[in-house]
């Protein structure tokens, strides 16, 4: 079956899969009925080709249209950049299945202040889509079929990857059976900085390797720094997440939701100084919730000289078959809820081993009961969001003791309502205020830091629809 987006929130009163121009001229691409020799500025004249849309003159506030249903096979490179009051904007137009980009390097975004939304990129040489520049927006649309659904090079910085469906991703960009230099099979793959990803949903990034049986990640980071993975859903990938290379830096993943079957799944690896891959400092893990039901599962890997400087964790909860987590050294935890196989790490302030106490046991639905231990014993200080994936406020006095907790976990439970329940996906952070309280508060709340502003508020939110 063929993956769809959503369900998406609606943002600043309009209804989801509104979708505005930018102020500039719009160019408009058809694969069926477009003809290159047209003027391309409007649905009547679109043009056909890739190529030709490369070879428009884009200029700040410029838009590139996709029609529904069509197909296009080869490469878009994009060089030209937007600005921060005037983004370009490659999109699509018309009604139907997201317009497809397939069979080559599909797109590449070598400029800045460019915004891609309601793009399909499948079974592309090697990325769905690429970032080389800044201030770039990848946002509701899909991948699938690729090494990496998006890539995020050296050197590129303070880009958003939003709301997006990221499918089977699961070939291999090395796959030999000489030892060493087996990978792939990634969701998003991170080398940039100051990346915010968030709202996602990754599924199926899970391949055959000869150096590990399985690989893959829905989120991996090798050399990338202060990146913000926040508010994702993960499905049946390999692992969550695996961090490798002595540059990667402070990167933080916050409110979470990772559910596996798969026999190997994990959540996330980390690694110290004795790693030729290391040390990774500074990775904060805060409220995820994670569930992993295959027999060889393992939650947490920090290993290669763990310790504070390399992993810092609040208010997780992990439950996992083999081993909830291992570290050969201790790191700096606290207020978790664990369960299931070993813990062999050391248990820090407020952690508990105990049933986590799932409202619906058995399913993907990791929301806590009102009888659970993570409810109202979470570190209040450990992050400043404010919303829960839900979309519920954190902190709320779910035991009605007439004190607002926040709970462990990702999921915030509602006052009154016996459980949380599935509710809306979140709304958009706001603006953090300064922070006055400890220096290890993080701040992984989404901000509009491009100053793109209102010129995107009419570009934000797509309803459900079929990818084909």
């Amino acid at each position: 079956m063929a993956p769809h987006l959503g369900p998406k929130r609606a943002e600043n009163g309009r209804e989801a899969g509104a979708q505005e121009a930018s102020p500039g001229p719009t160019y408009y691409l058809d694969s069926e009925a477009g003809d290159d020799s047209l003027g391309g500025t409007s649905p009547q004249t679109a043009w056909k080709s890739l190529a030709r849309a490369q070879a428009a003159s884009l200029v700040p506030g410029a838009s590139v249209l996709f029609k529904r249903g069509g197909d296009w096979t080869g490469q878009l490179t994009l060089a030209s950049s937007g600005s921060p009051g005037e983004p370009i904007l490659i999109g699509a137009y018309g009604r139907g299945e997201l317009p497809r980009l397939h069979g080559g390097g599909c797109l590449d975004l070598q400029g800045s202040y460019l915004v891609v939304q309601a793009l399909h990129t499948d079974a592309c040489t090697w990325a769905g889509i690429s970032i080389s520049g800044h201030h770039n927006v990848v946002r509701d649309s899909a991948s699938t079929g690729n090494v990496a659904g998006i890539y995020v090079r050296p050197g590129a910085t303070s880009n958003q990857i939003l709301g997006n469906q990221l499918r089977d991703n699961n070939r291999m960009s090395v796959l030999t059976p000489e030892p060493g230099g087996d990978s792939g099979a990634w969701g998003v793959l991170l080398r940039g900085d100051d990346t915010e990803v968030a709202y996602n949903v990754v599924r199926g990034s899970d391949s055959f390797s000869y150096d590990f049986a399985r690989d893959g990640a829905a989120f991996e980071i090798y050399g990338a720094r202060n990146n913000r993975i926040h508010h994702n859903r993960a499905y049946d990938n390999n692992m969550f997440s695996e961090l490798g290379h002595a540059r990667s830096a402070g990167n933080v993943f916050a409110y979470n939701v990772v559910v596996s079957n798969l026999e190997r799944g994990g959540f996330l690896t980390t690694r110290g100084a004795a790693s030729s891959y290391g040390p990774v400092l500074a990775t904060e893990l805060y409220n995820n919730s994670v569930l992993l039901g295959g027999e060889l599962s393992e939650g947490i890997v920090c290993h290669a000289g763990c310790g504070p400087e390399i992993l810092r964790m609040r208010n997780n909860v992990i439950q996992a078959v083999r081993k909830v987590g291992y570290a050969d050294a201790p790191f700096d935890e606290g207020f978790g809820l664990y369960h299931g196989g070993r813990v062999q790490f050391a248990l820090g302030p407020g952690s508990q081993v105990l049933p986590p106490g799932f409202a619906h046991p058995g399913s993907a639905d990791l929301h806590l009961e009102v009888s659970s231990p993570g409810i109202d014993a979470g570190d209040q200080d450990a992050s400043d969001a404010s919303r829960d994936i839900d979309g519920n406020v954190v902190p709320a006095d779910g035991t009605g003791d007439g004190r607002a907790v926040v709970d462990v976990g990702a999921y915030e439970l509602v006052p009154g309502s016996g459980d949380a329940g599935p509710g809306s996906p979140p709304e958009p952070e706001p603006e953090p205020e300064p922070d006055t309280g400890s220096e290890r508060r993080r701040s992984i709340g989404r901000t509009d830091t491009f100053g793109i502003g209102e010129a995107l508020d009419g570009l934000r939110r797509l309803g459900q629809r079929p990818l084909g």
